[in-house]
């Protein structure tokens, strides 16, 4: 089964819960490659591995794993006034979803 659960401050708008296919396929991939990317949300990339190299984007997205099982991902949106991503969020967005993992991990045990 695969879900999407956002957590938001303020409230995530309409247009951020009806995510596009394309974002839909990146988030997958970032699941099964277990490879955070950055991304802009407003252009469609054809392939994960356009935005293998990017250093800084609106976005990102961060693989949940519980060892080598992939359990999810982190998608985090920059707001409007904000810079963009870059590796230190990376860092944090990778720590917190290892933190996630593990206790999904304890939970289920």
């Amino acid at each position: 089964m695969v879900g999407l659960c956002v957590i938001s401050n303020p409230a995530p708008s309409e247009e951020v819960l009806s995510l596009p296919p394309s974002l839909y396929r990146l988030a997958m991939w970032t699941i099964e490659a277990g490879q955070a990317l950055f991304l802009n949300p407003d252009q469609v990339t054809a392939s994960p591995e356009d935005l293998y190299y990017n250093e800084v984007g609106r976005a990102l997205l961060a693989p949940l794993a519980i060892g080598e099982q992939a359990i999810g991902a982190i998608y985090a949106i920059a707001l409007p006034n904000d810079p963009d991503f870059d590796e230190s969020d990376m860092v944090v967005a990778r720590t917190i979803a290892n933190s996630t993992a593990a206790v999904v991990h304890l939970m289920s045990a």
